[in-house]
């Protein structure tokens, strides 16, 4: 309890940021992970093996034991995905397994600005960023990360009042680690060399295969070429799919009114330029180093010879329910078996945790401890008052002795005030202080803020609540 006895902790409930002031992160791992390693393994015996062997030579995949895969967009994500990142790793040493990481480098994802926790001038918790941008002042909006050029030369705009000195110390660890890779082939592979210099105290970096380079196997230009023969086919059972989970969000390919051609579930990438979606009429007549699987078709064919288990986040599984049901009924193939992970790991913001309950209950406390003592634990001056109200309901209505008594409450009141106004002052500065910050608590609750913002022990505890919650998948 504060000094004028309103609750020094923030409650629970009603808050954008509830729960957020916990140190350690809220882990969501399915189904049990005790079921991960049969399940890997039954795929990794009944599979076709003579497929799957040469596609992961292409991919520079392991070839000589079950592959377990993980991934996501070429940009600085947050700490759920990174739980990710840390299971592949984790339960691939468990389970005998090999790693490996998808980047989904077809996306034109936003990887330049980086948002970071901040101080504004009156010290106010905000949102402000870091922006990476190229020296020449190059746009790569709307064009996928994966062929847009590496910054081997770029302009860093830093905020000025980092909220946290881990934020501080996060945001120039990533520029100085994007400054490393300013010769990688593309700004997507970039992105991945940093993350995988950044995760490094965490995890072994393990073989990536990135979406814009599929093409190049056998097994992409093969399904390729099955769609282009027929076309409404493999859009049909693709729409069907969609059609089943109308809440996922998934927009069905178009189909031409005759039925002799149909969008594909393919980019057309062109540097400098936006993606553009394919059908199946021009699909010969654009390179093939052009061409990358959009959302479904990457999953896919990932989880059909690329990897015996696949960890999704919690919306990659929701949409990949559909890619399941597409593959089936168009190729009558089943893919290799998925599993969820993600986690809540939160800045020990100011203001975290804060909710309209504590706030109105602060407001409450402020206004009521001018006429209520006990509230600041004065228990004589309680009584007193509480003896005087007793005396003024059995007092006659305007009477004299009635009037006396309310004066006499009042002068007992004020002479509370006076020698306890340091602490009905304090009531009212709780009160403003949790009105501050609540109107915050949705910046200091947000789990979304980059991983390498976050303190190296909070992010190593992460990887032991990991390792503890996949210690049964041991071989």
């Amino acid at each position: 309890m504060s000094a004028c006895g309103c609750p020094a902790a923030p409650g629970t409930e009603d808050s954008p940021g509830a729960g957020a002031s916990d140190s350690s992160a809220r882990l969501f791992i399915e189904p049990s992970p005790t079921e991960w390693r049969a399940r890997m393994q039954e795929r990794w015996s009944s599979a076709d093996r003579s497929r799957a062997r040469r596609f992961r030579e292409q991919l520079g995949l392991a070839t000589d034991a079950p592959v377990v895969m993980t991934g996501h967009q070429a940009t600085f994500w947050h700490p759920g995905i990174l739980a990710k990142f840390i299971a592949c790793d984790v339960f691939s040493a468990l389970a005998g397994a090999a790693p490996g990481w998808i980047v989904v480098d077809q996306d034109d994802i936003e990887f330049t600005e980086i948002p970071a926790p901040v101080l504004d001038d009156r010290e106010v918790l905000s949102r402000g960023s870091l922006r990476l941008t190229p020296a020449d002042g190059a746009s790569s909006v709307a064009t996928a990360v994966g062929i847009v050029p590496a910054f081997d030369a770029m302009t860093v705009e830093r905020p000025s009042k980092p909220a946290l000195p881990s934020v501080a110390a996060g945001l120039d660890r990533i520029v100085e680690v994007f400054s490393a890779h300013g010769a990688d082939a593309s700004a997507g592979r970039q992105v991945t060399s940093s993350l995988a210099d950044l995760m490094r105290p965490l995890l072994t970096p393990a073989p990536t295969v990135f979406a814009t380079s599929l093409w190049e196997t056998d097994l992409f230009n093969e399904l390729c070429d099955r769609m282009t023969a027929d076309p409404a086919g493999a859009a049909s059972s693709y729409n069907a799919a969609v059609a089943r989970h109308p809440g996922v969000g998934v927009t069905p390919l178009h189909v031409s009114a005759a039925g002799d051609d149909a969008e594909l579930p393919i980019w057309s990438l062109i540097p400098g330029e936006a993606r553009r979606r394919v059908r199946a009429s021009e699909l010969a007549g654009i390179p093939r180093e052009q061409l990358a699987p959009r959302a479904l078709f990457l999953t896919g064919i990932l989880r059909l010879a690329a990897s015996d288990l696949f960890i999704h986040g919690v919306g990659g599984a929701k949409y990949d329910v559909i890619g399941e049901e597409w593959f089936g009924d168009w190729l009558g193939e089943a893919l290799a078996p998925a599993v969820v992970v993600s986690a809540d790991l939160h800045l020990p913001l100011p203001g975290a945790g804060v909710t309209r309950s504590d706030v109105a209950r602060a407001v409450w406390h402020a206004h009521s401890a001018r006429h209520q003592p006990l509230l600041v634990g004065d228990h004589a001056a309680g009584k007193e008052k509480a003896g005087l109200v007793d005396a003024i309901a059995r007092a006659p209505r305007r009477s004299a002795e009635r009037a006396r008594l309310f004066h006499s409450m009042h002068e007992a009141l004020a002479s509370y005030r006076t020698s306890h106004e340091s602490q009905i002052q304090d009531c009212e500065l709780r009160a403003d202080e949790l009105k501050a910050l609540f109107a915050t608590a949705a910046i200091a609750g947000d789990r979304t803020w980059a991983f390498p913002l976050h303190d190296d022990t909070a992010l190593q505890a992460m990887r032991r609540q990991i390792e503890r919650m996949l210690a049964d998948c041991r071989r």
